[in-house]
């Protein structure tokens, strides 16, 4: 999507500078809020293969393991909300007490400067534990 901006001063650090520039910024962080969703949607169908793997291996470390800790996290965010999403995955792939079937994600996940940089945190973590999960690259 284009869309082009007005700019009546011409001269930057006339009085328009200031809206151009939120202007501007408003339209960049609606794309890299577009990118995050697209992004946070990955996730959905890596989540339910994950859980199955999970439960299909008798990965739990305590009876009913994964149904008590999804009762604990409530329901997936929804994908246009991605920094919500990436959070809940990694409480979910790398919970305490530990299913022992995931990297250590917490932490990135936590510390990421940016959503994108959560979201490719979890999506990278995801992946590694399904890995894991289906053997076909273990961790350990």
């Amino acid at each position: 999507m284009v869309e082009w901006i007005q700019d009546d001063n011409g001269v930057a650090g006339d009085d328009g500078s200031q809206e151009l520039s939120e202007k501007l910024e408003s339209l960049v962080g609606h794309v890299d809020w577009e990118a995050n969703c697209k992004t946070a949607k990955e996730l959905e169908p890596l989540v339910e293969e994950w859980k199955r793997l999970v439960v299909d291996g008798k990965w739990e470390r305590l009876p009913n393991q994964l149904n008590q800790l999804l009762e604990d996290l409530g329901p997936m965010p929804t994908a246009d909300r991605p920094m919500d999403r990436a959070l809940w995955v990694a409480a979910l792939i790398d919970p305490l007490p530990a299913i022992g079937a995931s990297p250590e994600i917490r932490l990135a996940v936590l510390r990421a400067p940016s959503t994108a940089a959560a979201l490719s945190a979890v999506l990278v973590g995801i992946k590694k534990s399904i890995s894991h999960l289906d053997r076909s690259d273990r961790m350990w």
